[in-house]
């Protein structure tokens, strides 16, 4: 028998320690499971003893049983954890990187095959720009050539991009409180991940940029004659990382749910489940913020305060910090909170996702249950009064 790795032996270790929690387990026995799995051999286990004690993965202790018996220490159920979390990374990608053409773009008539089609007036407002972001035709000059539009998200590509960012910001992210030698070990963990993403987006975006090569062999196989115009429909990019990454997940939510789910119906398949299991792993610490705030405050006025800080923390270049009001000392809280980060505070134009799209992946936001009660008529509130700045601004054209 080849002698496993220690870094195998340690993730295996971690494993069954976790499933024993409770009660612990023996040496002994520990040994046995790992014998019995092919992980390690009783000489292998004992070589690494003394390493697993000293690097916390394991304690032993004296329990009513004659033996001591072995638990995992706190930090190694952290990383225990934390290895969880990344399952659900490592199952989105595995999906992301099957599904090349899946994400970045919607196509008007005439249908591209295993692509998304949807109405380009429903997709592209009015009040978009009218310029192309970019031009993709195989014969150029020949005449008689008819023009196709693409409508852009790009969400696979900027899932794939931020993937990375986000992850190493979950980690530092106080909130979770990760003690330094945790977080290295976690960036071991994140360091395979992040190489998997720079390599899909090398190999798949590196010519083409909006969407993937793949994408781009399509419509050139399928559309010789055409001038193809893409359009960007995808909204401003947020302040803050941790919403816009929300946002980039509910972008592809839906384009995902438009191919897999019947009438699009929320969590129908093992597609959509791939995007929410995420979601619910990682964005689980923001649950309840602001919970406590009364809910007889009205929203718009709440919204209102928001924007106002806003404005106020980027015309003097402060970072947002505590807001001291003696009458409402509970906006400190919400303006700390994720609903709060959602909320854009550019009025000139209509600077979010198309509403449909918006409308689709928040009701799976407040399905899954991200907010409070507050902070969801907060997130409806700013929706609906950005839904009628686009009315008027279409109305204006």
């Amino acid at each position: 028998m080849v002698e496993p790795r220690k870094k195998d032996v340690f993730r295996e270790v971690r494993r069954i320690l976790s499933e024993h929690e409770a009660k612990g387990i023996t040496k002994s026995e520990l040994v046995r499971i790992l014998t019995k799995d092919g992980t390690a051999t009783w000489k292998t286990v004992q070589k690494y003893w003394e390493n697993l004690i000293d690097e916390g993965i394991l304690e032993q202790r004296k329990t009513g049983y004659q033996q001591k018996r072995c638990f995992p220490t706190k930090a190694n159920q952290r990383l225990v954890k934390f290895e969880n979390k990344l399952e659900t990374v490592n199952k989105l990608l595995d999906f992301v990187e099957k599904e090349p053409i899946l994400g970045d773009c919607f196509a008007s008539s005439p249908k591209i095959e295993g692509f998304p089609e949807i109405n380009s007036a429903d997709t592209y407002s009015k009040a978009k720009p009218k310029d192309p972001i970019d031009v993709f035709a195989k014969n150029f000059r020949e005449k008689n050539v008819s023009v196709f539009n693409i409508t852009t998200l790009t969400s696979r590509r900027d899932l794939l991009k931020e993937i990375p960012s986000f992850l190493i910001s979950y980690l530092g992210n106080p909130l979770n409180q990760y003690p330094e030698k945790t977080r290295t070990e976690i960036m071991k963990m994140i360091n395979p991940i992040i190489t998997k993403c720079y390599d899909i987006l090398q190999r798949d975006y590196s010519k083409t940029g909006l969407y993937s090569q793949y994408f781009a062999d399509k419509v050139n196989k399928n559309f010789e004659k055409f001038i193809v115009l893409f359009y960007a429909v995808k909204g401003n990019t947020l302040f803050d990382p941790t919403a816009e990454f929300l946002n980039i997940l509910g972008r592809y939510y839906y384009c995902v749910s438009y191919r897999y789910s019947k009438d699009l119906k929320y969590e129908n398949c093992n597609e959509q489940k791939l995007i929410s299991a995420f979601i619910e792993e990682f964005f689980d610490f923001q649950k309840g913020t602001a919970k406590s705030i009364d809910e007889k405050y009205d929203a718009k006025f709440i919204k209102s305060n928001l924007e106002n800080i806003k404005e106020h923390a980027k015309t003097f270049h402060i970072a947002s910090g505590p807001i001291a009001d003696k009458d409402f000392p509970w906006l400190d809280e919400i303006n700390k909170s994720l609903a709060s980060k959602l909320i854009k505070t550019d009025k000139r134009h209509y600077t979010d996702d198309p509403p449909f799209i918006k409308d689709y992946y928040l009701k799976l936001f407040f399905l899954l249950g991200l907010f409070s009660k507050l902070e969801k008529r907060i997130i409806q509130e700013d929706f609906t009064d950005r839904k009628s700045h686009l009315k008027r601004e279409e109305g204006n054209l």
